[in-house]
């Protein structure tokens, strides 16, 4: 899923600055090779776009 937010990122109806960030929805399988790095990833997210709730990454273990 793709999906594009625009925003004034203090919250002012009258914003004089303007946020835009893409979003994407990533489904699929992952490989670990580094579990040292996947850990860090999880715990500081990824992405400039960290400021304004993206970057999360949600791992789920595979359907049985």
């Amino acid at each position: 899923m793709f999906s594009k937010a625009t925003g004034d990122p203090s919250g002012n109806s009258g914003g004089r600055t303007t946020v835009t960030l893409d979003i994407v929805d990533y489904e699929g399988t992952l490989t670990v090779t580094d579990p040292a790095l996947l850990a860090q990833t999880l715990l500081a997210g990824i992405g400039s776009g960290k400021a304004y709730g993206c970057g999360m990454l949600t791992l789920a273990r595979p359907a049985s």
